[in-house]
């Protein structure tokens, strides 16, 4: 986070918003990869971090595929005012 709001203040706009475009994906897949290597160790709670993690990025594909209208924005029809 420290090198996101380096970048925010220190580097011109368009720069900024690439180099944090880039940023948050591998910091997602870092994060992960960390609750995978948790999960082989057999730490307890890293099951229930890769849980939230997988309903988070689930949310995060449904408002991408709404935003994108890929998807619609209700499954069922609308309801009669």
């Amino acid at each position: 986070m420290g090198l996101t709001f380096a970048t925010a203040v220190g580097l011109p706009y368009v720069v900024s918003t690439w180099l944090v475009t880039l940023l948050a994906p591998l910091s997602v897949l870092a994060l992960i990869v960390s609750g995978v290597v948790a999960v082989r160790r057999g730490h307890g709670g890293a099951t229930h971090y890769l849980a939230a993690w997988a309903v988070l990025l689930v949310g995060v594909l449904t408002l991408f595929l709404h935003n994108t209208a890929c998807c619609p924005p209700t499954a069922s029809p609308p309801m009669p005012c």
